[in-house]
């Protein structure tokens, strides 16, 4: 086992106890086993990439740097399926898949950093989700280890398995909170055999929204589809001087399909009045890539980022909000999959920008969601923004089923605790 500088894994500011780099799975299940003994806190680290996401750990904590259990396990390419060791990077797996021809449906932020075990913890997807579904809908089995050191098997190597619960789902999403993810089978997907992506720029918000529906509620089936306001594309580097709304829509398959759902997309965008901005062949990283990353990337890094969840016929109203939710030093920014319900708001400001503006803002915006039917959930903001206000909102349906799943499986409250739901 390695250690490393403690002053690189600091979490809302605050550096661990001790930083643990395991290169086996003994010695994971050794430092795991220990720590629950000791009755010391346990953040596991992937790349770091949403370290940002849950509240202030409310104790000291060991830090489990997982980067070096990052193998390939298995790659049955004939059968579409796969298994990684949890610290294999997002681009480490889409390179080893490529060679036969195939990939995983889930595009993080940062991929050359982000890990699988991370991405299955912080459930982050990208904009393939809109094709694909939810990274639960790819995982087939799963490997981890329980606070207690003992390591949990379930589901398989195999997609058509149907033996017992489906218990890596309490994993996803939950960011460490009941044990760590050291492995992750995967059903895969052929690359398609040719791409394409087309950027129309809108007038008015509700123009791009209504025009997203439309392709949604079409036979044209996206692989992608993301709208974004002026200042995304900006920052993106996609406006090409136009300060206009934006639907980016990327497609895929046999030449003959492709060709059909182009035809049919245009002529969906040509009747929603869209100007067609870009017109690219392939799977354009130079489109896709920026807006995956953006509010995520180390280099423009948002003061305040908030994903925000909400019925479809809801969308309109949460991007107009968000516009108006400034003051001369906050500039908002936000993208949106409205056939998902989901908005993703950046605000992007000096760093020193003072708490009580922030908290006022996200209690505006969290009232006026819930007016809405919605929830917003804070994904990044400054340590003293954390140190006031819950990041997952203050109403957790089911919360007292969570608190006794935690009990039952963390006694001692070590893994991430506070960071959850509810602080659990």
């Amino acid at each position: 086992m390695n250690r490393a500088d403690s002053k690189n894994y600091r979490v809302d500011g605050v550096a661990p106890v001790d930083v643990a780099t395991p290169s086996t799975e003994e010695e994971l299940c050794d430092i795991v086993a220990s720590a629950n003994n000791d009755g010391l806190g346990i953040i596991p680290w992937g790349g770091g990439t949403r370290v940002a996401l849950g509240n202030t750990p409310e104790r000291p904590c060991l830090v489990l740097d997982m980067t070096n259990l990052n193998r390939v396990v298995s790659h049955n390419y004939a059968d579409l399926t796969a298994s990684f060791q949890a610290g294999a990077s997002s681009g480490f797996v889409s390179e080893v898949l490529a060679q036969q021809g195939q990939f995983l449906p889930i595009d993080p932020p940062i991929p050359g950093r982000a890990t699988i075990g991370g991405t299955l913890a912080a459930a982050v997807s990208g904009p393939l989700k809109w094709h694909f579904g939810h990274p639960r809908d790819t995982v087939i089995g799963m490997k981890v280890v329980q606070p207690d050191g003992a390591i949990t098997k379930s589901g398989g190597q195999v997609v058509k398995n149907v033996s017992g619960y489906d218990m890596s789902r309490l994993h996803i999403g939950g960011i460490g909170s009941l044990g760590i993810i050291l492995e992750a089978s995967f059903k895969l997907t052929p690359i398609p055999m040719y791409e394409k992506t087309l950027i129309a720029s809108f007038g008015s918000v509700q123009e791009v929204v209504d025009a997203s529906m439309r392709v949604f509620n079409s036979y044209v089936m996206p692989l992608a589809m993301i709208v974004f306001d002026p200042r995304v594309a900006s920052r993106s580097g996609l406006d090409e001087g136009i300060a206009r709304h934006h639907l980016a829509v990327r497609l895929g398959g046999r030449p003959r399909t492709l060709a059909r759902q182009v035809d049919e997309l245009s002529t969906i965008l040509d009747a929603a009045g869209a100007s067609l901005q870009r017109d690219s062949e392939g799977p354009s990283p130079s489109v896709w890539r920026p807006l995956s990353d953006f509010g995520w990337s180390p280099e423009a890094t948002p003061i305040l980022n908030i994903r925000i969840t909400a019925l479809p016929s809801r969308i309109c109203d949460i991007l107009r909000m968000i516009s108006q939710l400034r003051d001369s030093d906050l500039e908002p920014a936000a993208l949106a999959e409205p056939g998902f319900g989901t908005v993703e708001a950046s605000w992007f400001g000096p760093s020193d920008t003072l708490a009580d503006p922030l908290i006022t803002m996200v209690a505006k915006l969290r009232k006026q969601v819930s007016q809405l039917d919605g929830t917003a959930v804070i994904q990044r903001c400054p340590p003293d923004v954390k140190a006031r206000v819950d990041v997952w909102g203050e109403d957790h349906p089911g919360i007292d089923v969570m608190r006794r799943m935690k009990r039952l499986y963390d006694p001692n409250g070590i893994m991430n605790p506070g960071r959850f739901v509810g602080r659990i």
